[in-house]
């Protein structure tokens, strides 16, 4: 059985938090992206002593831990990313991804996320510094470059072009029109 698909059947037997529970968790401030540890309420422990020693030492408290370029927190019995919890409290969905428009996974504010696929993810993600522009590959019989393009995961040939900015320019209008408000030039 392919991985994405054990992640898929893992992902449903995992329940993740309501819009509520969660409301009752968290603050969240749109204009910082913050999101901060409400005092909570006794249900979400199993004794008194539990809740007290909980809320003591985070209510108030800048949720979230730092993993790589994102945050994470764990909340009812799952390990989330904030965006994520983010989107979910705002929206009431758990969704599939958020992508950060500003490429910056720390910065949590609402009108940096948006809803995405995997693949529209993938398009906005910073790509390592190279020699020739995206879209653009040195021809193996020299002289000239390719123009490629991947879209459904099916990569497209544009043409052979006498310069690397021709060779952008042809991947830059293709993309361009095919990803949408997904489209990166760098």
């Amino acid at each position: 059985m392919p991985w994405g698909t054990l992640v898929g059947i893992f992902a449903l037997m995992i329940s993740l938090p309501s819009q509520a529970y969660l409301h009752e968790c968290f603050s969240y401030d749109p204009e910082t992206g913050r999101l901060m540890w409400k005092p909570r309420p006794l249900h979400h422990f199993k004794q008194q002593h539990d809740q007290t020693a909980w809320n003591n030492k985070n209510a108030g408290n800048t949720a979230g831990s730092r993993g790589g370029n994102y945050l994470f927190v764990s909340v009812g019995g799952c390990h989330v990313l904030v965006h994520r919890v983010v989107w979910a409290m705002r929206t009431g969905t758990w969704p599939e991804r958020v992508d950060h428009l500003n490429r910056d996974g720390l910065d949590n504010r609402w009108e940096n996320l948006r809803e995405a696929t995997q693949q529209q993810n993938l398009w906005n993600r910073k790509l390592p510094i190279r020699d020739l522009p995206r879209g653009v590959r040195r021809s193996p019989r020299g002289g000239k470059f390719i123009a490629r393009a991947t879209i459904n995961y099916e990569e497209i040939h544009l043409g052979s072009f006498d310069t690397p900015e021709k060779a952008h320019a042809a991947w830059r209008a293709f993309v361009e029109r095919e990803r949408g408000e997904f489209f990166r030039a760098d």
